[in-house]
């Protein structure tokens, strides 16, 4: 019975402090875009998100060039800052 209230504890607190998961895979979407990304670079290029084509998921995204002079485009998530730790 000991063990078993031990255990109890534990897995509560395991479920109680879990997080989110980020949207990492583009499975998100906001307005056809991958939700909470953002992407800085040159205009020539655009960045969607693909659902032919995914490694887990149903979507990836990518980036493509339409423009004449190469220059670059990249896309970003920011990863939200609200862990108990000291490390990540």
């Amino acid at each position: 019975m000991k063990y078993s209230i031990h255990l109890l504890c534990l897995l509560f607190s395991f479920f109680a402090y879990s997080q989110a998961t980020p949207n990492l895979d583009f499975e998100t979407l906001e307005n056809d875009q991958a939700a909470k990304w953002s992407s800085f670079g040159s205009d020539t290029y655009t960045i969607e998100v693909d659902t032919t084509i995914a490694y887990s998921g149903k979507n990836s995204g990518y980036i493509a060039y339409e423009g004449s002079t190469p220059d670059f485009k990249a896309c970003s998530y920011s990863v939200p800052a609200n862990y108990d730790g000291q490390k990540i």
